[in-house]
């Protein structure tokens, strides 16, 4: 048996299709608890009015940012051991829960995934970067450090909506962030249970299906630097332990440059890029970015702004 948790806030127009894919699933003996996430688009009454015993659904009074609050309240609620998630604007394929369970069996240690697509607004349908990497391999084995790698070089090997994971071992690192993050709380969540077990098990098949047009948290939340949900979470974990390896550090520290280099194009691309900005980014792993960076913050919004549009030009 294994918990599916799917949280819900106000996506009445892709809910159905989203529940459709787990009741579909070749793999049937599962709960699925559906978190309604303070809606108010009454979308939860389309779920209803589904009548299968598997279906859980609990209500939660105020909504919670990037919907961690709503997942950790379905971990509370899961009655198995493992638990997966679904974005409730995303879907499964029919061999999802079956590609899961036979990772289960392979390794219990507790993290596993699969691969998925993205789907853009015209239709296309794209490998994720990882999975494209791997297609032609088999069982895909990381570690921490390979894991940071890999996510810093646009090729994260976990999405929310493929991974399995001991709930146990998710309890042991607190959750999802709640309270804590904007954006970003899903990729700490990974580092962190990597951290712990230093194992990922990964077949890079696809089972799922991204739906970038419909992701809101993702389109409507600005890239943070000061704020930044990463750098605070790998800033913790260089801080609070004292043994990690050389290794292991200046794979964290490229790991947080990677996301906090998104703040920094975003500001430079409005003209605001400040110095001050600079001092979340670790210039002893990435000198050459560090001074690039660093030298168009010194420079009128106006420069900023040229620059941006000059580069974007060049690279598309």
């Amino acid at each position: 048996m294994i918990s599916v948790i799917i949280p819900v806030h106000n996506n009445r127009s892709q809910i159905l299709r989203s529940v459709n894919s787990v009741l579909n699933q070749d793999f049937k003996n599962f709960e699925l608890l559906v978190i309604d996430d303070a809606s108010i688009d009454k979308g939860i009454d389309l779920i209803k009015d589904i009548s299968d015993p598997r279906i859980k659904i609990f209500k939660r009074s105020t909504a919670g940012s990037g919907g961690y609050a709503a997942r950790n309240e379905g971990i509370r609620q899961s009655s198995f051991d493992w638990i997966t998630f679904l974005d409730a604007d995303d879907e499964w394929l029919p061999n999802h829960l079956n590609l899961i369970m036979e990772l289960m069996h392979l390794d219990n240690r507790g993290v596993v995934s699969t691969g998925w697509y993205d789907s853009f607004p015209d239709g296309r349908h794209e490998l994720n970067g990882f999975s494209e990497k791997f297609k032609e391999k088999g069982i895909v084995v990381l570690g921490f450090i390979q894991f940071l790698k890999f996510s810093a070089d646009f090729k994260i090997p976990i999405h929310t909506n493929t991974v399995a994971i001991k709930r146990k071992l998710i309890q042991d690192i607190g959750g999802f962030p709640e309270n804590r993050c904007i954006r970003g709380g899903d990729v700490t969540t990974w580092m962190n249970l990597l951290f712990l077990t230093d194992r990922l098990v990964c077949k890079p098949i696809p089972t799922a299906i991204y739906h970038r047009e419909d992701s809101h948290v993702t389109v409507n939340t600005i890239p943070q630097i000061a704020n930044n949900c990463i750098y605070q979470e790998v800033r913790k974990l260089l801080d609070k332990t004292q043994k990690l390896s050389r290794s292991k550090v200046r794979a964290l520290k490229l790991f947080s440059n990677f996301h906090i280099r998104f703040g920094l194009i975003k500001k430079l691309k409005i003209g605001k890029l400040k110095l001050r900005d600079m001092s979340y980014f670790y210039a002893e792993v990435a000198y050459l970015h560090y001074f690039g960076f660093g030298s168009l913050a010194l420079m009128p919004g106006f420069i900023q702004k040229l620059v941006f549009s000059i580069s974007k030009k060049v690279l598309s």
